[in-house]
């Protein structure tokens, strides 16, 4: 339940609703790269204090929008991850069994995870409470 809460905690920081909101809205190119960039780094520094691996920004078509993983960026999670993503989209924080990265990703030509980690998964919303990853 503490990883739950966290992961619901850190979806509303500002460091990483404001740039996630402002890729859902389909900023143009250079603005995406230096938002993402930014995302990324925010993302990154909140990982020691959780003791996870990565962070994953995954958007409602299956796109990864950002991640600590650069292996990983503009990938797209399968149709499982989706399913087991749902209750997120609708407002739920999930805990995300492990699977190998062979399930979880599509068209990934190396893995930067060698085994199967769990996720937790929390809705991000932007301003007007719309949940955009």
């Amino acid at each position: 339940d503490y990883n739950r809460a966290e992961a619901a905690q850190r979806a509303t920081h500002p460091h990483i609703v404001d740039p996630v909101a402002v890729l859902a809205a389909g900023a143009e190119a250079e603005d995406a790269g230096e938002t993402r960039a930014a995302l990324v780094r925010a993302l990154a520094a909140m990982l020691p204090a959780t003791n996870a691996a990565a962070a994953n920004i995954v958007d409602a078509r299956g796109t990864i929008v950002a991640t600590t993983l650069p292996a990983y960026g503009a990938l797209h999670v399968s149709r499982a991850v989706m399913d087991d993503l749902a209750p997120v989209f609708g407002g739920a924080t999930r805990f995300i069994a492990p699977r190998p990265e062979s399930e979880r990703l599509v068209g990934a030509t190396r893995y930067a995870l060698t085994r199967p980690v769990l996720w937790f998964a929390a809705p991000v919303r932007d301003a007007e409470g719309r949940i955009v990853a």
